[in-house]
């Protein structure tokens, strides 16, 4: 993102609405990013680059989790 990376992101996106599953998208390696965004409440990780069929499942995945 040009101006908000993933962890000022997140708190706004939980301001507007608390419960709103948020999937991280990264080239970071995803243990140094979980790690750094540790208890901020995201719903699951994207590995970037990563195929449609990937990010697919994944949102799936976070969508049943929110049933």
């Amino acid at each position: 993102m040009p101006k908000l990376d993933g962890a000022k992101a997140l708190p706004q996106l939980r301001a507007v609405r608390a419960d709103v599953p948020v999937i991280l998208a990264s080239g970071y390696d995803e243990h140094e990013v979980t790690k750094r965004l540790e208890g901020l409440g995201f719903a699951g990780f994207a590995q970037k680059p990563y195929q449609q069929e990937t990010l697919i499942a994944l949102v799936e995945q976070v969508c049943r989790q929110g049933k």
